[in-house]
């Protein structure tokens, strides 16, 4: 997973011979391999001669990079077309999914509650949850009054679940970005496609609303920024994420901790260049006549890289001064005179820092470290402050309610390596193939790249747990992971093809000799058909999650049940107080007090709507009546609606 080659991904950049951070790792010139001499004659194609000259009229204008990016940041129609569709698709399945009164558990009524209640200026209390509960005793994502604004003027479980799918499609847009400056226009808007709608999505909007849908564009933005070289706007996009969720902040150390080593390595080959770096093409004939007459290519490939080679087969060497060894007029065409200066210099450029990012403001690394060290404390702080003194305040009883599932990382519990390597590796298959079709819609070869590490800290607080609903594919969990698994994916890519291009090509001499065997097949298949097989791994399992609701017709039929519910919550008034079953909870949270009947320790509210069809009650609940005046003794309450299963009934007192 690890490279230590280093490519033409800012998220991990490579200092070039002039301290700034090159963009391709050099190949090293085997010295069995004879190289052509290099001509002292410019070419024919760079050459003055060969130049037509530059008319004013004819001058192209050339935009600056900044400029360049904003122009062609989020233009591309192919990208909107795929984050369009992945808005339409994900809206639809989970609209639908609300229309037919058909929600997987509880979370979107009680983060209607809450969004609601933060609208009208209260305290997010969720009595969904239970009487009086404050939702901050639960999870710290006060993210979610974002949504606030938009619930005021549209007031429904709908408004979230729209916003929700906004999100998804959102993140497309960085992920898009950074694919197509990587890999090309066809390749990027690929990964897109298949990132858009890989099943780590869909299963966050099968399962109704939750806070980690504003995880998704916020990563995706954030490391995109990070493969570009803008260290400054990477860390603005991940400061947020700790106001998502208690456990995000330890995936921003993790970020945080990535930028230092990446500084640190930076720091360290830093001297090592400036030093190899130290002769000069004008300067220095001496090392010069060494590389020409010697031909010491293997020292010339360390010290000057690719671009040297490049250089010296570019000079211009006129008369040589009478006792000297130094010619008279040496040219690089780094010099600003040479004819071809300029496009030398744009196409380094191009090469070093492909998005024009800025990259080469950090030759020493320093920023980096810096900002990754206030990216470590920000995250541990946050994470640290909303477990232990932040949840516990607004909880009921005063503690992280989660810890129940930390097993020996319990409080009270006897912690024990071998305990905490057990509870680890305690049904491994299942958690194993979590991670295989985590890896699976990048083809894995989201290994290649070291972006993958990100990941670790969110799956090792899954697996930790004791709690098997984390360990698997069935819940929304695995959405964050989305936009980390693609972006490695495309820094993998970029460093294959780095890494094949220093190899030079494979012939037949390098595979029957064994030194290319199939380790180079595999990268030379990822680097050419990868894209291709995302796309083909997207479009099979898009027949096994929730995507291929899409095209099945009962997806879109309201049944005549519904149509009671609906009657019978329409019964209701606004502002009232009402006990309603698990289905009708997010309805009737956006415009009513509403309790689910199954908590224990419900006021007398003023209303009760119960669906005898879809209560989840265990045995089902077969005479609804009888079954409230058990629960509510001395005619508490009066039947008043009744329609198939549904029933609606009023507190008579």
């Amino acid at each position: 997973m690890l490279e230590e080659q280093r490519t033409q991904s800012g998220a991990d950049p490579v200092l070039s011979e002039t301290g700034a951070p090159a963009a391709a790792p050099e190949p090293a010139v085997p010295q069995s391999e004879t190289v052509a001499p290099l001509s002292r004659q410019p070419s024919s194609a760079t050459s003055p001669a060969a130049a037509p000259p530059a008319s004013p009229g004819s001058a192209t204008t050339v935009l600056p990079p900044a400029r360049r990016r904003r122009d062609a940041r989020y233009t591309d129609p192919v990208t909107w077309a795929i984050a369009l569709t992945v808005f339409g698709a994900y809206a639809a399945i989970s609209l639908f999914r609300l229309l037919q009164l058909n929600p997987t558990s509880w979370d979107l009524g009680i983060y209607t509650e809450y969004v609601k209640q933060v609208a009208h200026f209260q305290p997010p209390v969720a009595d969904i949850r239970q009487a009086g509960f404050n939702l901050l005793g639960d999870h710290f994502q006060p993210i979610v009054a974002l949504l606030a604004p938009f619930f005021r003027i549209f007031p429904s479980a709908a408004t979230l679940l729209v916003a929700q799918a906004a999100l998804a499609a959102l993140s497309v847009f960085p992920v898009s970005r950074i694919a197509r400056e990587k890999l090309g226009t066809g390749p990027g808007r690929a990964v897109a496609l298949a990132y858009g709608f890989s099943w780590g999505l869909q299963q966050l909007v099968e399962f109704d609303f939750h806070e980690i849908a504003f995880a998704a564009p916020l990563l995706a933005f954030s490391l995109s920024a990070m493969m570009q070289g803008r260290i400054k706007a990477a860390a603005w996009w991940a400061v947020p994420l700790v106001f998502v969720k208690e456990d995000q902040g330890f995936t921003v150390a993790a970020i945080g901790l990535y930028l230092i080593v990446a500084g640190l390595r930076a720091r360290v080959t830093e001297p090592a260049i400036a030093g190899s770096a130290q002769f000069s093409w004008l300067d220095d004939s001496g090392r010069l006549e060494h590389f020409r007459h010697v031909g010491d290519l293997t020292e010339l490939a360390s010290a000057g890289r690719r671009e040297a080679l490049e250089d010296l087969a570019d000079f211009e060497v006129t008369d040589r001064p009478a006792g000297t060894d130094r010619p008279a007029d040496t040219k690089c065409p780094d010099d600003p005179e040479h004819p071809v200066a300029a496009e030398r210099s744009q196409a380094r450029s191009a090469h070093r820092d492909p998005g024009g990012s800025g990259t080469d403001q950090d030759p020493s690394g320093r920023r980096r470290i810096r900002i990754g060290q206030f990216l470590l404390i920000w995250g541990f702080g946050w994470s640290f402050l909303a477990i232990g003194v932040i949840i516990p305040h607004f909880n009921p009883a005063h503690a992280y309610s989660y810890w129940s599932d930390g097993g020996v990382l319990a409080p009270g519990a006897h912690l024990s390596v071998t305990g905490l390597v057990a509870q680890l590796f305690h049904a491994w298959p299942d958690k194993l193939q979590t991670i295989v079709l985590l890896l699976l819609p990048t083809a894995f070869i989201a290994l290649r790249s070291p972006l993958a590490l990100l990941a670790v800290p969110s799956l090792l607080l899954r697996f930790m747990s004791t709690d098997s609903s984390y360990w698997g594919t069935f819940w929304h969990y695995n959405a964050t992971v989305m936009p980390i698994i693609f972006l490695a994916a495309v820094d993998g890519l970029v460093r294959i093809r780095a890494s094949m291009d220093a190899d030079g090509a494979a012939g037949f001499a390098s595979w029957t000799s064994g030194q290319r065997g199939p380790g180079r097949a595999l990268l030379a298949g990822a680097q050419r058909y990868g894209t291709a097989m995302m796309i083909a791994i997207a479009v099979t399992l898009a027949f096994q999650f929730p995507l291929s609701n899409l095209w099945n017709a009962q997806t879109y039929r309201i049944s005549p049940h519904v149509v009671a519910a609906d009657a019978a919550m329409a019964k209701v008034p606004d502002g009232a107080t009402v006990q309603a079953t698990l289905d009708l909870l997010a309805p009737l949270g956006a415009r009513t007090d509403t309790f689910w009947i199954g908590n224990s320790g419900n006021p007398r509210t003023e209303y009760i709507v119960f669906d005898g069809t879809d209560s989840n009650y265990s045995p089902a609940i077969t005479n609804v009546p009888a079954f409230i005046a058990q629960i509510y003794p001395h005619h508490l309450y009066t039947q008043i609606f009744k329609s198939g299963d549904v029933y609606v009934f009023r507190r008579t007192a």
